[in-house]
């Protein structure tokens, strides 16, 4: 039995899961989009350590020899209200809003709000964010990459 299948048979934990509530926000919001980037744009023996907390970035990547090679910062655009609501709404009836998109071309319609999650992090102490990342990973809501039962 996995991990995955234990969360999606406990009515509770799936719940907390949807709602984004305890550790859920971090593994959702941070862990897995930081997870799918590193896959595809580091070695295999590169070692990635997630940080969780208001640092500045989300995670530090060192090569085989323990020499820094990147900060990371995970930025997910997003109506953070409305995801919230729509998520409740999937607890109690079982089903969200439909909204229908035009997909042409998203990142086109993402990137000002990528911008603005940026600056929103950069208020915080700039100095400290622009000498540390190098790299920004901006992520898309998953629901538009796939849908699984």
């Amino acid at each position: 039995i996995t991990l995955k299948s234990k969360v999606s048979n406990c009515k509770e934990e799936k719940h907390k899961g949807i709602l984004k509530q305890g550790f859920y926000k971090e593994f959702l919001d941070e862990i897995i989009p930081l997870s799918l980037f590193c896959i595809k744009h580091y070695p295999d023996n590169y070692r990635i350590t997630p940080i969780i907390g208001n640092q500045g970035y989300d995670a530090i990547v060192k090569d085989v020899y323990g020499n820094i090679v990147d900060y990371l910062e995970i930025t997910s655009p997003c109506d953070g209200f409305k995801e919230a609501k729509n998520s409740k709404l999937v607890v109690e009836r079982g089903i969200g809003e439909i909204e229908i998109y035009d997909f042409g071309d998203p990142f086109k319609d993402l990137f000002p709000f990528i911008i603005n999650s940026c600056k929103k992090k950069y208020q915080g102490d700039a100095f400290e964010y622009s000498r540390k990342i190098n790299t920004i990973v901006a992520t898309i809501n998953a629901q538009f990459l796939s849908v699984e039962k």
